[in-house]
């Protein structure tokens, strides 16, 4: 268990660099292969992602992260599903928010 705390750690890591890259389309990938084995830790890694997309201004890419979590059953907290309605509607996509 120790083992797979320091693999999803280290997940972390390397998706909050890749977005402050702006390498998004690698830090997608790492995302999915991280989401096949699905857990509630997982959750973590994707709010990495979210607060990146956010971040770059691109609610858009964070929604469809947000949807893959709720596809595997990792419902993101409040505060960030608020966070992410109200910059979708900032960008005019009252449907997704």
């Amino acid at each position: 268990m120790i083992l797979r705390q320091k693999c999803r750690t280290i997940y972390n890591q390397v998706i909050e660099k890749l977005c402050g890259l702006g390498k998004f389309e690698e830090a997608d990938k790492l995302l999915g292969k991280i989401l096949r084995t699905a857990s509630r830790s997982d959750a973590k890694t994707c709010y990495v992602l979210l607060e990146g997309y956010l971040k770059k201004g691109l609610p858009l890419s964070a929604y469809k992260v947000a949807c893959r979590m709720f596809n595997r059953n990792l419902i993101p907290d409040v505060k960030m599903c608020e966070k992410l309605s109200k910059r979708l509607v900032l960008e005019g996509k009252v449907e997704e928010a």
